[in-house]
């Protein structure tokens, strides 16, 4: 019997409304084409240097350089997971996230190279994001601690469609102040 390979790239909401994007390596290749083309209101002001990037002996999704000769590392994270128009990263525990995230407050810190982190929901039903600190607190602390340090937080929505997915607006990143009701978001069937 021979077997097929294929991949799932693309599944709809429960609701059936939306796709939803699940290859999150999308995400970088999508915020690549934009930082390439000045796309990114909040970033237009820093050129694309490269992918890929090691400092500090971690690697960055991208490096960053503005006119000033300023350097900027920069993260990317893709969301899939959403409850009521609210984006949630990540989906599961990452202690490599925590960590990632925990050096860019470091970096920034440091005071030699700017740390940013930009989420990119694969859903146009997402109208922001937070830290699912339901699943993962110590990303959730993590990502607080590096923001109190300097690190630039920012969301892009994705346009998805059968056509293609290209990056969309800017929303906003709830902040630990926000009231976001996780209670309802625990798992209570154990």
């Amino acid at each position: 019997m021979d077997l097929i390979k294929w991949s799932a790239v693309l599944c709809t909401t429960p609701d059936g409304k939306y796709l939803v994007s699940l290859e999150s390596t999308q995400a970088n290749r999508l915020v690549g084409e934009a930082l390439a083309k000045k796309a990114i209101q909040k970033l237009a002001e820093w050129d694309l240097v490269r992918s890929e990037y090691t400092y500090w002996g971690s690697r960055w999704d991208f490096l960053l350089r503005n006119g000033e000769e300023q350097e900027m590392v920069l993260e990317v994270k893709s969301v899939t997971l959403a409850e009521n128009g609210q984006g949630f990263f990540p989906d599961a525990v990452t202690a490599r996230g925590a960590r990632h995230v925990h050096e860019l407050g470091e970096i920034t810190a440091e005071g030699k190279v700017t740390g940013a982190l930009l989420f990119v929901a694969q859903r146009e039903d997402i109208q922001s994001v937070a830290p699912a600190e339901h699943i993962d607190p110590k990303f959730a602390h993590a990502l607080w601690e590096a923001k109190e340090k300097g690190v630039k937080i920012y969301a892009h929505q994705c346009e998805v469609s059968l056509e293609g997915i290209s990056l969309g607006r800017e929303i906003p990143v709830k902040d630990k102040s926000s009231k976001i009701d996780t209670e309802d978001l625990r798992d209570t069937s154990k």
